[in-house]
């Protein structure tokens, strides 16, 4: 085996992994593959961020805490498209059905920023007592 060749394996197997891992939660779950889909996506996304945040900790010694709410809002942001199919009754295609509210985009507007206002309120309120 070539030098070049291991890292194109090590990217097929991590392709396959990934796409049998959303294979079996679809199947696990009863949901579509695309909804399984789109949901580890935002979840990367969260991970990313804490990743993100492990870095400004390990290079700048910024605390940890200040990026709580904002990867709470995202891991909740990676769940929306479950939420989003669970919240119809029934998929037809013969006529529109409507989601209920909690499927809705104000919904989740509205969860994510009370999520955020609320994780920087309560850091403030901390910061400036203890501070």
């Amino acid at each position: 085996m070539k030098n070049d060749e291991l890292p194109k394996l090590l990217f097929i197997g991590v392709v396959l992994f990934i796409v049998f891992g959303i294979v079996f939660l679809s199947r696990w779950l009863d949901m579509p593959f695309d909804v399984i889909a789109k949901s580890l996506f935002f979840e990367l996304f969260a991970l990313m961020i804490a990743m993100f945040a492990i870095v400004l900790k390990i290079k700048m010694d910024i605390s940890l805490q200040w990026s709580v709410p904002v990867f709470v809002a995202a891991v909740y942001m990676g769940l929306t498209p479950v939420i989003n199919y669970n919240a119809v009754p029934f998929h037809s295609e013969a006529f529109r059905v409507d989601a209920e509210f909690y499927g809705q985009s104000w919904f989740h507007v509205m969860v994510v920023t009370s999520i955020v206002v609320i994780g920087y309120g309560l850091l403030w309120y901390k910061h400036k007592r203890f501070w």
